[in-house]
């Protein structure tokens, strides 16, 4: 097991790899904040309970949780890992994408500023996920 350093610097360093990833299919990234900008002015004045809003929060944690399962779970290149890892992360997007649609149905008043939101955590959710399976199996593109 990797020492506390060597561990949030795997996950920092997976991390600089998603964001390389979001600012490759840059025309995605940009096209969702600007959706999120266009829908938070137009939606969130007149939403009443911000509270609500909170619970966006979770569908935003799933990506650094891959990022924590893959520093976790990583194997060295070329080596033969199991395949329970790699199922893991498929159930953790599952999961992200599950929450994200029932965030969505909570936050009334503001459904297209959390679907929005949600969008774009599974676009991150995406990249990071990549990045997990890559490390739990051993096979870098």
């Amino acid at each position: 097991m990797p020492g506390p350093n060597e561990f949030a610097e795997y996950v920092r360093w997976l991390g600089q790899q998603a964001f390389g990833g979001l600012l490759y299919g840059w025309p995605i990234t940009v096209a969702l904040a600007l959706a999120i900008a266009v829908a938070g002015v137009w939606q969130l004045r007149r939403c009443r309970s911000f509270l609500r809003l909170l619970v966006l929060i979770v569908p935003l944690t799933f990506p650094l949780l891959f990022l924590i399962w893959g520093t976790i779970m990583r194997v060295p290149a070329g080596s033969s890992p199991p395949s329970w890892p790699q199922t893991v992360l498929l159930l953790l997007f599952i999961a992200q994408l599950g929450i994200g649609v029932a965030s969505v149905f909570f936050t009334a008043g503001a459904r297209w500023f959390a679907a929005f939101i949600v969008a774009f955590s599974l676009w991150c959710g995406y990249w990071c996920a990549l990045l997990g399976v890559m490390s739990v199996g051993g096979v870098w593109l």
